[in-house]
């Protein structure tokens, strides 16, 4: 993409317009340095707001895990994307799917040499 030409009077225009907004929030800070803070009653409403709209890709996928089973292993995360039949090219969201849900639902998990794992139960081969 060329560029032709810049209008300035409208550049300025919009840096005047700029440097007014930022008078008044300055204005504003220094009556009360701490308003920008949300408080209890408003991190509430938002942490319940954004619960419902939190997706967890893969969700269906983890969900059919046997989480309950009795005979349980550490397994990296490749390993269990190997097991589930994850494609290769949905790894990446998959592993975050992974340690979300783990965190959700506190599944207990490790991280030795770098690489972190999970106390999982046998996951079956999943046939395609």
């Amino acid at each position: 993409m060329t560029v032709d030409s810049i209008d300035r009077t409208l550049a300025n225009k919009i840096h005047a317009e700029r440097d007014q907004l930022w008078a008044q929030v300055y204005q504003i800070w220094l009556a009360d340095p701490q308003c920008f803070r949300l408080n209890d009653d408003e991190r509430e409403s938002l942490s319940q707001r954004n619960a419902k709209k939190r997706f967890v890709p893969y969700a269906e996928e983890l969900d059919s895990i046997d989480w309950d089973a009795e005979s349980v292993t550490w397994m990296t995360a490749m390993e269990i994307g190997d097991r589930l039949k994850i494609p290769t090219s949905g790894r990446t969201p998959f592993y975050k799917s992974l340690k979300m849900y783990c965190d959700r639902h506190n599944i207990k998990t490790s991280n030795a040499k770098g690489r972190s794992r999970y106390w999982m139960p046998m996951v079956k081969q999943r046939m395609l």
